[in-house]
Protein backbone atom coordinates (compact mmCIF):
# COMPACT_ATOMS: atom_id res chain seq x y z
CA UNK A 1 0.00 0.00 0.00
CA UNK A 2 1.71 3.45 -0.99
CA UNK A 3 1.04 5.81 1.84
CA UNK A 4 1.70 9.06 2.83
CA UNK A 5 2.24 10.70 6.10
CA UNK A 6 1.38 14.32 6.01
CA UNK A 7 2.65 15.82 9.63
CA UNK A 8 1.21 18.84 11.46
CA UNK A 9 -0.35 21.28 8.90
CA UNK A 10 -0.92 23.82 11.58
CA UNK A 11 -3.17 26.12 9.02
CA UNK A 12 -1.19 25.50 6.03
CA UNK A 13 -3.13 24.88 3.09
CA UNK A 14 -2.93 20.89 1.79
CA UNK A 15 -6.12 19.74 0.09
CA UNK A 16 -5.17 20.80 -3.20
CA UNK A 17 -1.52 19.48 -3.03
CA UNK A 18 -3.23 16.05 -2.27
CA UNK A 19 -6.13 16.70 -4.87
CA UNK A 20 -3.32 16.61 -7.37
CA UNK A 21 -2.07 13.24 -6.46
CA UNK A 22 -4.86 11.34 -5.08
CA UNK A 23 -4.83 8.87 -7.50
CA UNK A 24 -0.60 7.97 -7.24
CA UNK A 25 -0.97 6.95 -4.03
CA UNK A 26 -3.32 4.29 -1.71
CA UNK A 27 -3.44 6.62 1.59
CA UNK A 28 -2.94 9.97 2.82
CA UNK A 29 -2.73 10.07 6.75
CA UNK A 30 -3.24 13.53 8.32
CA UNK A 31 -1.53 13.74 11.94
CA UNK A 32 -3.59 15.91 13.30
CA UNK A 33 -2.61 19.77 14.11
CA UNK A 34 -4.98 21.52 11.52
CA UNK A 35 -4.37 24.76 13.82
CA UNK A 36 -2.89 27.19 15.61
CA UNK A 37 -0.14 28.30 13.11
CA UNK A 38 1.87 31.01 14.26
CA UNK A 39 1.47 33.03 11.01
CA UNK A 40 -1.71 32.13 9.40
CA UNK A 41 -4.69 34.21 9.91
CA UNK A 42 -8.10 32.67 11.00
CA UNK A 43 -9.71 32.74 7.89
CA UNK A 44 -7.10 31.14 5.93
CA UNK A 45 -6.71 28.24 8.79
CA UNK A 46 -10.76 27.86 9.31
CA UNK A 47 -10.60 26.98 5.05
CA UNK A 48 -7.41 25.03 5.10
CA UNK A 49 -9.23 22.63 7.66
CA UNK A 50 -12.68 23.05 5.65
CA UNK A 51 -10.62 21.98 2.85
CA UNK A 52 -9.39 19.04 4.40
CA UNK A 53 -12.50 18.04 5.48
CA UNK A 54 -14.24 18.12 2.58
CA UNK A 55 -11.43 15.92 1.01
CA UNK A 56 -12.02 13.51 3.98
CA UNK A 57 -15.82 13.55 2.78
CA UNK A 58 -15.10 13.08 -0.99
CA UNK A 59 -12.37 10.01 -0.41
CA UNK A 60 -13.06 8.56 2.67
CA UNK A 61 -11.57 5.11 2.23
CA UNK A 62 -8.14 6.91 0.90
CA UNK A 63 -7.73 9.93 3.43
CA UNK A 64 -7.55 9.20 7.08
CA UNK A 65 -7.61 12.20 9.63
CA UNK A 66 -6.15 12.04 13.02
CA UNK A 67 -6.54 14.14 16.43
CA UNK A 68 -3.81 16.24 17.22
CA UNK A 69 -3.43 18.26 20.63
CA UNK A 70 -4.01 21.35 18.98
CA UNK A 71 -7.37 20.11 17.67
CA UNK A 72 -8.28 18.39 21.28
CA UNK A 73 -8.11 21.98 22.77
CA UNK A 74 -11.07 23.34 20.46
CA UNK A 75 -12.70 19.83 20.57
CA UNK A 76 -12.60 19.16 24.77
CA UNK A 77 -11.44 22.87 25.74
CA UNK A 78 -10.76 23.22 29.60
CA UNK A 79 -7.69 21.56 30.66
CA UNK A 80 -6.89 20.31 27.06
CA UNK A 81 -5.48 23.77 26.25
CA UNK A 82 -1.42 24.15 24.29
CA UNK A 83 0.49 26.68 22.36
CA UNK A 84 -0.96 28.69 20.22
CA UNK A 85 -4.60 28.62 20.68
CA UNK A 86 -6.91 31.13 19.33
CA UNK A 87 -9.75 32.47 21.71
CA UNK A 88 -11.48 34.24 18.41
CA UNK A 89 -11.82 30.52 16.51
CA UNK A 90 -12.63 28.86 19.94
CA UNK A 91 -16.41 28.86 18.94
CA UNK A 92 -15.94 28.14 15.54
CA UNK A 93 -12.99 25.49 15.52
CA UNK A 94 -15.25 23.87 18.16
CA UNK A 95 -18.54 23.94 15.88
CA UNK A 96 -16.05 22.44 12.92
CA UNK A 97 -14.03 19.78 15.07
CA UNK A 98 -17.48 18.68 16.71
CA UNK A 99 -19.51 18.24 13.64
CA UNK A 100 -16.93 16.26 11.54
CA UNK A 101 -15.64 14.42 15.05
CA UNK A 102 -16.87 11.17 13.16
CA UNK A 103 -14.20 11.84 10.46
CA UNK A 104 -11.54 11.99 12.96
CA UNK A 105 -9.77 9.51 14.82
CA UNK A 106 -6.85 9.09 17.59
CA UNK A 107 -5.17 6.52 16.01
CA UNK A 108 -4.67 4.61 12.84
CA UNK A 109 -2.68 0.98 12.11
CA UNK A 110 -2.09 -0.86 8.63
CA UNK A 111 0.30 -3.21 7.27
CA UNK A 112 2.20 -3.42 10.77
CA UNK A 113 2.35 0.46 11.06
CA UNK A 114 0.70 2.42 13.88
CA UNK A 115 0.08 6.29 13.32
CA UNK A 116 -0.87 8.91 16.30
CA UNK A 117 0.12 12.39 16.51
CA UNK A 118 2.92 11.91 18.33
CA UNK A 119 3.76 8.61 18.66
CA UNK A 120 3.56 6.19 21.51
CA UNK A 121 6.54 5.02 24.28
CA UNK A 122 6.97 1.82 25.54
CA UNK A 123 6.49 2.91 29.22
CA UNK A 124 3.29 5.04 28.63
CA UNK A 125 2.23 1.99 26.55
CA UNK A 126 2.61 -0.53 29.09
CA UNK A 127 2.06 1.33 32.72
CA UNK A 128 -1.14 3.90 31.62
CA UNK A 129 -2.89 1.97 28.27
CA UNK A 130 -2.65 -1.78 29.46
CA UNK A 131 -4.82 -1.05 32.39
CA UNK A 132 -7.56 0.36 30.24
CA UNK A 133 -6.46 -2.62 27.19
CA UNK A 134 -7.13 -5.30 29.28
CA UNK A 135 -10.26 -4.31 30.36
CA UNK A 136 -11.73 -4.61 27.01
CA UNK A 137 -14.01 -7.57 26.38
CA UNK A 138 -13.03 -8.07 22.50
CA UNK A 139 -10.25 -8.96 21.06
CA UNK A 140 -8.63 -5.76 18.85
CA UNK A 141 -5.76 -4.01 17.30
CA UNK A 142 -3.99 -1.47 19.29
CA UNK A 143 -5.45 1.30 17.27
CA UNK A 144 -9.05 0.25 17.88
CA UNK A 145 -7.95 0.26 21.25
CA UNK A 146 -6.75 3.43 21.48
CA UNK A 147 -10.10 5.14 19.27
CA UNK A 148 -12.24 3.46 21.89
CA UNK A 149 -9.57 4.69 24.66
CA UNK A 150 -10.09 8.18 22.96
CA UNK A 151 -13.91 8.27 22.39
CA UNK A 152 -14.43 6.96 26.46
CA UNK A 153 -12.08 9.94 26.87
CA UNK A 154 -9.90 7.39 29.36
CA UNK A 155 -7.48 10.28 31.05
CA UNK A 156 -4.45 8.62 30.24
CA UNK A 157 -4.57 9.24 26.86
CA UNK A 158 -4.15 13.22 27.22
CA UNK A 159 -1.10 12.76 29.12
CA UNK A 160 1.77 15.04 28.72
CA UNK A 161 5.36 13.61 29.98
CA UNK A 162 8.13 15.93 32.50
CA UNK A 163 9.85 16.95 29.05
CA UNK A 164 6.72 18.97 28.28
CA UNK A 165 6.15 20.39 31.92
CA UNK A 166 3.48 17.71 32.51
CA UNK A 167 2.83 15.25 35.30
CA UNK A 168 4.39 11.83 33.45
CA UNK A 169 6.94 9.86 33.01
CA UNK A 170 6.03 9.87 28.98
CA UNK A 171 3.37 11.68 27.44
CA UNK A 172 0.15 9.72 25.66
CA UNK A 173 -0.31 9.64 21.57
CA UNK A 174 -1.44 13.38 21.50
CA UNK A 175 1.84 14.48 23.49
CA UNK A 176 4.90 11.79 23.57
CA UNK A 177 8.10 13.66 22.89
CA UNK A 178 10.70 13.13 20.44
CA UNK A 179 12.82 12.75 23.14
CA UNK A 180 10.62 10.30 25.10
CA UNK A 181 10.28 8.07 21.62
CA UNK A 182 14.53 8.00 21.55
CA UNK A 183 14.52 6.52 24.76
CA UNK A 184 11.56 4.10 24.91
CA UNK A 185 10.12 3.43 21.72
Amino acid sequence: MKTVSIGDTHGKAAAETILNIINEYDKFIFMGDYVDSPVIDNLSMRKNLSDIIELKKKYPEKIVLLWGNHDIHYLLGKGHFCSGFRPGMKQEFYEIFHSNADLFQLAFEAGGYLWTHAGISGWWYEYRFMPFAEKQKKQASVAELLNTAFDKRYKAIFDIGYSRKGDFETGGPLWCDIEELTDDP
